[in-house]
């Protein structure tokens, strides 16, 4: 059998038709994140072929939410990526099957007194970051939107890595956005402001309430790749509120 991986295996008909078909062309892709894994110390490598029979087990036992959840918005293969990388993260950390409730504290985050604390911010981290994967290019977008959503500083970075080509008068005018001392009472001045610009730079029109909804919808949808189906976790929009601001930290400012 021709174990390679090959993004072409992954179609939506055998997710839904053929469940035992598409385990099958998952084995590559569940090797490589396994590997993965085992290279970061998570498993070690005389554990691989049990870590990869418990990844199936998780995995067959998800196929059909997999199947009624899976809604063409990522492609395939990327989506199942994020499942079973999640499925890998879990595996290492499961110590119950109870839901329960992230709590991450800023003082938490920000403090070294406890290796305990920075270990399990450091894995939450890693989770977020793969379900980003999910956002591909619009990951960016993402969270200048969700900083300004939150009201959390946004940095002229933030707006760089957007909006690659927006000139320096417009970026003050995005900066002050998110300063105490300039930012609108509204969430929907705020967006407005956004999309006039993203609408100038990108060439085509964006909409203030279109752009805020899609912010929600995928806060929403980030949160519930967090806690997981069946809820192995309990984020909020607050608890995901610091998680970014966390990601943000590690991912540009490392």
């Amino acid at each position: 059998m021709n174990m390679s991986f090959d993004p072409s295996d992954f179609d939506i008909t055998t997710l839904r038709q053929r469940p035992d078909d598409f385990i099958i062309r998952c084995q590559p892709l569940i090797r490589i994140c396994v590997g993965h894994y085992i290279k970061t110390k998570m498993f070690a490598l005389q554990d691989e072929e049990d870590v990869i029979q418990s990844v199936n087990e998780r995995l067959i036992q998800r196929m059909p939410v997999i199947a009624e959840k899976y809604n063409g918005s990522s492609q395939l293969n990327t989506y199942m990526s994020v499942v079973i990388h999640n499925i890998c993260l879990n595996l290492f950390r499961d110590r119950d099957k109870t839901p329960h409730t992230v709590q991450i504290e800023e003082e938490t985050i920000r403090s070294t007194d406890d290796p305990s604390a920075g270990l399990h911010i450091q894995d939450e981290v890693e989770r977020l970051r793969i379900i980003f994967i999910l956002l591909y290019r619009k990951r960016n977008r993402f969270l200048l939107c969700a900083k300004y959503y939150y009201r959390m500083p946004v940095s002229e970075s933030d707006i760089r890595r957007t909006i690659p080509s927006i000139q320096y008068t417009d970026i003050q005018q995005l900066v002050g956005l998110s300063e105490p001392e300039t930012t609108p009472d509204t969430l929907d001045e705020i967006f407005s402001v956004l999309a006039r610009l993203l609408t100038k730079y990108e060439g085509a029109p964006v909409d203030h309430n279109s752009l805020r909804r899609w912010t929600v919808r995928t806060i929403n949808e980030v949160i519930g790749h967090l806690n997981g189906a069946p809820p192995q976790y309990a984020y909020t929009v607050e608890s995901l509120k610091l998680l970014i601001d966390h990601y943000c930290q590690s991912e540009f400012h490392s």
